[in-house]
């Protein structure tokens, strides 16, 4: 009998790990602790708000690896419904070849403020983790990390101009959603700790002389069609139109930070667009090694 039992669990362990290869060879992913001896590649892009499919296609033409890390400049969307829609996104991502590092956004809650997430250490600086999705990190605002060699500074945080469309419709809205004074005095701290001289700043949104105006008309657009069904669109005085809430204090504070600190590139999201204006890159659907020009 003891025998019997013996050859059973051996057959059900060959069968595991059967699977598990088999899995590994048609998903391509590798374990966290695998090194083939070269450095990770650092990659950089911009709000997903839970739409990845550009990402899954980025991880299997380049075929990634494990360690290499992808930069989401905030909005995500992992901690937007905070159920098991979060959980499934999480584990579907947790499936990708890559690890992904992500800023703060302001269309998701802060992950200090959930259970499940504890601190690690990432790239010289300290990352939010949730220990069954270990390749989903998310930045502390004001840590400094070094990527490929290059110190950068990490904030997030914005204000949502569709917040009364939030409130007024029950959608997810988070009055933290912008850097509170703790974190901005951190962020002062540590950059004047180095000379206030540093090779990149990460952020959610930008300094405000680099706001994208031109972006601004389509939103409000977007807005109030957002408001209308087809037969509405026809009867516009009919059409319910929210009035955009702006609060511009992260920026003004940014800009501020931005004229008295020397570096060579800003990364930031949020409005949704790529451009490049002097050393500030906008990123959005693009995905780009992280030391390359945005254009060149």
């Amino acid at each position: 009998m003891q025998m019997i039992i013996m050859i059973i669990n051996l057959i059900l362990t060959a069968t595991i790990l059967v699977r598990d290869y088999l899995n590994r060879k048609k998903k391509k992913i590798l374990p966290m602790y695998y090194d083939d001896g070269t450095p990770p590649k650092f990659y950089v892009t911009g709000d997903k708000h839970r739409n990845f499919e550009n990402v899954k296609l980025f991880c299997r033409d380049v075929n990634t690896r494990r360690k290499d890390v992808l930069i989401i400049l905030g909005d995500a969307g992992l901690n937007y419904y905070e159920d098991f829609r979060d959980d499934e996104l999480k584990r579907e991502m947790t499936a990708l070849n890559i690890t992904l590092f992500c800023l703060h956004g302001n269309k998701e809650k802060r992950p200090q403020n959930i259970a499940t997430y504890g601190i690690r250490n990432f790239c010289g600086g300290k990352v939010y983790y949730e220990p069954k999705y270990p390749n989903i990190l998310f930045a502390v605002d004001g840590e400094i990390y070094t990527f490929e060699g290059k110190k950068y500074m990490a904030v997030g945080g914005a204000h949502s101009v569709d917040k009364m469309r939030c409130l007024e419709e029950g959608k997810p809205f988070w009055e933290d959603e912008m850097p509170d004074a703790e974190t901005k005095i951190k962020v002062e701290e540590r950059l004047a700790a180095v000379n206030n001289n540093i090779y990149g700043i990460m952020t959610h949104t930008c300094p405000i002389k680099y706001l994208p105006t031109e972006m601004f008309v389509s939103t409000r657009q977007h807005a109030e069609l957002n408001r209308k069904s087809k037969k509405e669109k026809k009867k516009s005085k009919d059409c319910k139109v929210f009035k955009l809430d702006i609060d511009r204090t992260t920026e003004e504070w940014l800009g501020k930070l931005e004229e008295k600190v020397t570096y060579e590139v800003w990364f930031c999201g949020h409005y949704h667009v790529d451009k490049q204006i002097e050393k500030v890159n906008m990123m959005c659907h693009e995905i780009r090694p992280l030391h390359t020009l945005l254009f060149e």
